[in-house]
């Protein structure tokens, strides 16, 4: 099994790479375009006098003229877009390249009291509650960008999830609230899958505990992610409170 350091390393890689080779093409297009560029504004200024000073016959023969100039460099144009694009990969469409996620990488997160909100990174579904008369109205589908993925990625990397029971209560023992709070983080990498499940704890992300506050707010920085969506923002307001 790949250690999650291993994962972010190859993704960096990965990015590193893209990132170059993108840049190179953006210069050959920019080598490309600014000749062309030339090339039109000069042919404009010796076709432009001779168009206006001849006949309608010999006007229309100019402008085929540019308009076949015009249409080779578009086509080489063309040509170099679908090269930057690399066509001959099923992943690309027509309209942008999709970067690869991360490699065998999704979680899944439960939290709120009695653990009514959740989100699953491998389906998008995303649960605002289901303490409400009609439950499908507080549930849509977020699928989290690249850069949404990295930073949640990092945090899970850094909180150092293995070292965690499966069962793990953040606050020290005694110390307790109602309504309770539940955070069930549940982590893949590479096929094997981690949960900590911390059911029925006190209802605050501070804890005395170093390694308790790690985890917390972890789980409190991916909640925070979440919730700032637009598509949480869309879903209803609450129908009931807990105090």
């Amino acid at each position: 099994m790949r250690s999650l350091n291993e994962y972010k390393a190859e993704i960096l890689r990965r990015s590193e790479t893209k990132i170059n080779s993108r840049t190179a093409m953006r210069r050959r297009a920019v080598t490309l375009c600014v000749p062309l560029c030339l090339t039109l504004a000069v042919c404009s200024a010796a076709i432009l006098p001779g168009v206006l000073s001849v006949g309608n016959d010999e006007a229309e023969g100019y402008r085929g003229e540019v308009s076949s100039i015009v249409n080779d460099d578009v086509g080489v144009i063309d040509e170099l877009s679908r090269e930057y694009c690399d066509l001959s990969d099923d992943r690309c469409s027509d309209e942008a390249c999709v970067d690869d996620p991360a490699v065998d990488f999704n979680f899944s997160l439960v939290w709120d009291c009695y653990g009514v909100a959740s989100y699953d990174s491998v389906s998008g579904r995303l649960v605002k509650t289901t303490d409400a008369t009609n439950p499908d109205d507080y549930v849509t589908t977020l699928y989290l960008t690249e850069d949404e993925t990295s930073l949640i990625f990092k945090l899970i990397d850094e909180l150092d999830i293995n070292s965690y029971p499966d069962n793990y209560n953040p606050h020290p023992d005694g110390f307790a609230s109602d309504p309770p709070m539940t955070l069930i983080l549940t982590v893949t990498c590479d096929g094997v899958t981690k949960t900590v499940s911390a059911r029925d704890i006190a209802y605050s992300f501070i804890s005395e505990k170093p390694e308790g506050q790690r985890f917390l707010m972890t789980c409190k920085q991916i909640i925070d992610l979440l919730t700032s969506s637009e598509e949480w923002q869309s879903l209803p307001e609450y129908e009931h409170f807990y105090s």
